[in-house]
């Protein structure tokens, strides 16, 4: 089994996290499709932790993007 990366990203996801689809990330403009996630740690208003095949992934949210991932939250809840 090879290491895999890390990475710390300040942005916001555009679509639930999903194990087993990958994840869309918005890092300061910059969209980052990421390969299937394997796993998530934590995912709440503040932040995402997930693993994909390849990197762990820390994505911090700012305010205003913690509204919309709490909204993403009661959405994937409903």
């Amino acid at each position: 089994m090879k290491d895999q990366h890390t990475r710390m990203l300040h942005g916001r996801l555009l679509r639930p996290l999903r194990v087993g689809s990958s994840a869309l990330i918005d890092h300061e403009g910059q969209f980052i499709l990421t390969s299937l996630v394997t796993s998530i740690q934590v995912q709440n208003e503040q932040e995402a932790k997930f693993e994909t095949l390849n990197t762990h992934y820390h994505v911090k949210f700012s305010p205003l993007q913690a509204a919309v991932a709490a909204s993403i939250l009661m959405a994937v809840a409903a």
